[in-house]
């Protein structure tokens, strides 16, 4: 029996990013999403957004640890040879010298292209489940593909 409905199925693709514009503009768009309230159309991006997850939350971490990592090995240290803080957790460093090539390091950091695991969802499905503006798109923009990318990959078995 044919209902006519296409049922289309994705997998879990590499999405590349630098980790400025992951930590900035995809995360925070991504976790509004997340938190959105379920409907009866947001199926399909309630899991894409579950089959996500797992990646976003890696990429995360791994550029929490490596940036605190990077001040922690910039930072001036006290007696036990843990770095000092100010009041607002900020680091201190021995000397502006010290600061500057932290900074330095930290712009390379952010602009350094990561590959996170996303499982995408089309923009039909996407806009069906939720209205967002042109700049949530912009930054959602590996996690959405157009039907014909999704459909590609289907029938490249990926």
């Amino acid at each position: 029996m044919e209902t006519g409905k296409t049922i289309s199925m994705s997998a879990i693709v590499e999405m590349e990013i630098t980790n400025e514009e992951f930590m900035d503009s995809f995360v925070p768009t991504f976790n509004a999403l997340a938190s959105r309230p379920s409907n009866p159309k947001s199926g399909k991006l309630k899991y894409a957004i579950k089959r996500t997850l797992d990646g976003v939350q890696k990429a995360g971490k791994s550029y929490s640890e490596e940036k605190r990592e990077l001040f922690e090995e910039h930072a001036l240290k006290d007696d036990n040879g843990n770095p000092k803080t100010d009041e607002q957790e900020n680091y201190l460093f021995e000397t502006p010298n010290l600061r500057k090539e932290c900074f330095e390091k930290l712009k390379k950091l952010n602009a350094k292209k990561i590959k996170v695991s996303v499982y995408p969802i089309s923009l039909d499905d996407l806009s069906e489940a939720a209205q967002l503006s042109i700049g949530q798109e912009i930054a959602l923009r590996g996690f959405i593909k157009e039907n014909a990318e999704i459909e590609d990959m289907v029938a490249a078995g990926k």
